[in-house]
């Protein structure tokens, strides 16, 4: 792939007096599944030139992300594919995320590379899950809560719990949670599904938790164990799925239910 730089040629001068071509790189983008309904990314170079590429700083330009550049130190040696890790910022939701370029300071020089197809769909990706779930949360702050008595036992049991809708003061769209997703390890049913409407100040979901899976692959092997999913109509249009997840004091009590439950 030819080389797409800042600069006028596509040779500049090294530093030491000599003349070397600018970087021979191609980029990409994608997400850890780690990483899901965070900002945290990768912008993915491949060095196809004969050095190593010396990366003092990484970013995105996009419409939908402005023009980013953060500070970022890596040596990725030739021939070699890296998985720069960054962090996205905030999206522009009233913008397109693609045509989408990698941007790169590599060995001194400015490189701003087309991401290829998998890539942009990715950006794309990434930027609607965000303005998906600011559509939401720039409305009502949504909280987790759980009775953690057990209803029954064993593996009939499950727990009550509730979704809470705070509505952000100066807003008065109106939401529902048309449907809800736990993980592979706990399930949810809401049990009504109210809407919090323009003159109300906070609703609250009810639900049930039940346990998703006891067996020790899932359990040990689980990422995205309290990265739950939404299904929110705002205003009355289509739902739009957002991904949440539960207070940090919370999880150690449900994973006692689990493991309760499972016996």
């Amino acid at each position: 792939m030819a080389c797409v730089t800042l600069a006028a040629a596509c040779s500049a001068d090294g530093g030491d007096g000599t003349s070397r071509p600018a970087p021979d790189v191609e980029m990409s983008f994608s997400q850890h599944r780690i990483d899901e309904g965070s900002a945290r990314a990768n912008l993915r170079v491949v060095n196809n030139g004969d050095a190593p590429a010396e990366v003092t700083e990484i970013g995105l330009d996009s419409a939908g992300y402005g023009n980013h550049l953060e500070d970022h130190r890596s040596t990725i040696p030739p021939g070699q594919t890296i998985d720069l890790r960054m962090t996205l910022p905030e999206p522009v939701c009233d913008a397109e995320p693609v045509p989408a370029y990698g941007l790169a300071t590599i060995d001194g020089r400015a490189v701003r590379e087309p991401l290829d197809r998998f890539g942009e769909a990715f950006v794309e990706s990434l930027w609607r899950r965000r303005c998906n779930q600011l559509a939401v949360t720039t409305v009502a702050d949504l909280a987790w809560r759980f009775d953690f008595d057990a209803v029954g036992t064993g593996r009939a049991s499950y727990l009550r719990g509730h979704l809470d809708l705070d509505r952000i003061p100066g807003t008065t769209e109106t939401l529902q949670v048309r449907g809800m997703q736990g993980s592979v390890l706990f399930r949810l049913t809401p049990t009504a599904r109210p809407v919090l409407r323009k003159d109300a100040a906070s609703v609250s979901v009810p639900l049930r938790l039940a346990w998703g899976r006891c067996d020790a692959h899932a359990i040990g092997e689980s990422s995205q164990t309290f990265l739950w999913k939404l299904d929110v109509s705002v205003v009355g249009a289509a739902p739009v799925r957002i991904t949440t997840t539960v207070a940090d004091e919370d999880k150690a009590p449900l994973l006692g239910y689990l493991k309760d439950a499972c016996g």
